[in-house]
């Protein structure tokens, strides 16, 4: 019988998965096995009875693939594949062999390789058992960023804003050491041991990873955020809602999804964990306590299309969690999402928030949201995003992710790419019904000055072990703000004045009843109510000083939205 039977790459365990089988026995073994070099070089191949014609297609993990003959060296069947294959960045791939024989695959292998690449790197840590170690018990924390400094051979290099931790390039000889100096807990945690505010790592000496270990503080307020995505398609739509909270004091609460009237609500594929109430066009979710050492993922709602959609139109949702009340940031409690109806909707997927028009300088909200469509369980996974040229990269923070990750900050090109590695992050497929979904946030400034016009388009490749990259949807802000609305599908057109505005805002030519919300800068619900048809008047004149979102909603659930600014 032929086929791969082991795969030795720097004493790791093997995983092994095997196709129909024939004879003869094979071995492949991998002899570059050097952490902190980005590089396959080498697989040597024993076959017994090696036949010419024989291929191995080696996938790497990182969305590119090769295949090449083996060379046979005589009846013992040594033989030999060179890719040559050079990784972008560092992180922990998902490296997998085929062997194929008359161009049938006959056995395949594969198996977990990290790669430092030359750097240092620390991460953060709930210290359960406060013994100042991460040992069994002590959890990642990717609810909650962390500040950290980084400080090599007394030179300030940077300053970092993630959760659960980084990767970093280390520049230098042999012995620089790289000083990792706490600037802010995560929310809702303080340090767990004195000593942990500075840690270190150095260069070629190999020691555990560096870390910094927090321990709950039960005296800070709670802070509830909701993420979430809506996707409309003309044959249905889907949408998935993460929650968080800082607190280490379970919180009672309750997220709700009105969603358009385009859609009828059919299904929810999770568990069943959290009771629902649905009416018309909204589902409740009784969350019970949110503390931060949950992460409540609402994955797999479906609905279906109310009557034949037109590709093209739009369709909103609102996600919102609760208690507002004695929340220490209500800006976080809250998503609107207007989207256009395409013909599919894919779950992997992007947003930002605001979208649309912007003002330079405005802070952008980036959500990614994955889900493992396959029919196995996903081991590894990371997100590469080339961040445009109009974001000022030193603004960057992550919010947060619904698994540990560790952050990489990359050039290529002369631009800033960010990769979000999810090593071991063991997604299940979506046949499990809970559980599939995964996501990160972040935040990052427009830079200021850029003129009237400047587009900041965004989009992100996923990959999945190792299959080919998956492509995200593009996201696009341009800076400008519109002082009208224009029409959106049956939405009427409409004049707003002034705008700015000291007390009145006029809203003339409503050409149907519709209704209205008003949220501040921050998406933190202000007021609402009915616009009749013909012209309206909205006093603004008890409204402290600044920019302000006006949403209004036709009677078929299509969406506008203006920026109002209140002087």
């Amino acid at each position: 019988m032929k086929r791969i039977f082991s795969l030795q790459v720097a004493m790791l365990l093997l995983v092994i998965a095997c196709f129909p089988a024939r004879t003869n026995a094979q071995t492949i073994s991998y002899t570059n096995a050097s952490p902190v070099i980005c590089s396959v070089d080498t697989f040597q191949v024993w076959v017994s009875g090696c036949t010419p014609g024989d291929t191995i297609l080696a996938y790497f993990g990182d969305g590119t693939s090769q295949s090449a003959p083996v060379s046979c060296t005589g009846s013992a069947g040594v033989a030999y594949f060179l890719p040559g294959h050079n990784y972008p960045s560092p992180g922990l791939y998902t490296l997998k062999l085929v062997l194929s024989a008359g161009g049938i695959a006959v056995d395949s292998m594969h198996m977990n390789q990290k790669f430092t690449c030359n750097s240092v790197q620390c991460f953060v840590y709930h210290d359960v058992n406060l013994d100042c170690m991460f040992n069994s018990g002590d959890t990642y924390i990717y609810g909650e960023p962390t500040t950290l400094e980084i400080d090599s051979a007394g030179t300030l290099l940077d300053t970092i804003t993630t959760t659960c931790g980084f990767s970093y390039p280390a520049l230098g000889p042999t012995g620089t050491i790289y000083a990792f100096k706490l600037i802010k807990a995560p929310y809702g945690y303080s340090i767990s041991c004195a000593g942990d505010t500075i840690v270190y790592d150095t260069i070629g000496v190999t020691t555990n990873e560096p870390s910094i270990g927090f321990v709950c503080n039960p005296t800070d307020s709670f802070d509830l955020a909701v993420s979430a995505f809506f996707k409309a398609g003309v044959d249905g739509a889907g949408s998935a809602i993460f929650i968080t909270n800082s607190s280490c004091i379970a919180t009672p609460a309750t997220v709700t999804l009105n969603y358009s009237p385009k859609y009828y609500f059919d299904s929810v594929s999770y568990t069943g964990v959290y009771s629902f109430t649905a009416s018309g066009n909204s589902i409740t979710f009784n969350l019970g306590g949110v503390s931060s050492n949950t992460f409540i993922s609402i994955v797999g709602l479906e609905f279906s299309p109310v009557g034949t959609l037109t590709l093209g139109d739009t369709a909103n949702a609102t996600s919102r969690v609760n208690p507002f009340v004695g929340d220490v940031d209500t800006s976080n409690n809250i998503v609107i999402i207007c989207d256009t109806i395409h013909m599919s909707w894919d779950p992997n997927y992007k947003s930002v928030t605001p979208a649309g028009n912007i003002e330079p300088g405005t802070l952008l909200k980036y959500m990614i949201s994955f889900e493992n469509t396959g029919n196995d369980t996903a081991f590894n996974i990371h997100v590469m995003d080339t961040l445009s040229d109009n974001l000022d990269i030193s603004t960057f923070k992550v919010v947060s992710a619904t698994a540990y990750m560790n952050l990489i900050f990359l050039k290529s090109g002369g631009h800033n790419i960010v990769k979000f590695d999810f090593p071991n992050i063991n997604l299940l497929d979506t046949a499990q019904h809970y559980d599939y979904d995964g996501m990160v946030t972040y935040t990052i400034r427009a830079k200021t000055g850029l003129a009237a016009g400047t587009k900041i388009d965004n989009a992100a490749g996923i990959y999945f072990d190792a299959n080919a990259v998956v492509m995200t949807n593009n996201v696009e802000n341009i800076i400008g703000t519109p002082t009208s609305i224009t029409s959106l599908g049956n939405v009427p057109v409409v004049n707003i004045y002034p705008n700015p505005t000291m007390d009145i805002l006029n809203i003339n030519g409503v050409k149907q009843n519709t209704s209205y919300s008003l949220f501040s800068i921050t998406s933190e619900f202000i007021e609402q109510g009915t616009l009749s048809q013909g012209s309206n008047q909205l006093s603004m004149k008890n409204f402290a000083t600044g920019v302000y979102i006006l949403e209004m909603t036709g009677k078929d659930g299509v969406r506008s939205i203006v920026k109002v600014v209140k002087e």
